[in-house]
């Protein structure tokens, strides 16, 4: 099953209606849609056991 089953019908509703193909009516549909508002989470380096220092 897709993730973004939504995300397509709304590309193939906009390809039927323009006549446009999937991947132009893709971009149109990216660029409707308002941007994420959150962003994407900090990855922060986990220690290793062999990054401690040699004391």
């Amino acid at each position: 099953m897709t993730k973004n089953r939504n995300f397509k019908v709304e590309v193939r509703a906009r390809m039927a209606m323009t006549g446009e193909k999937y991947t132009v009516a893709r971009r149109a549909v990216l660029l409707e849609r308002p941007a994420d508002p959150t962003p994407p989470p900090e990855v922060t380096a986990s220690p290793r056991p062999g990054d401690a220092p040699i004391q």
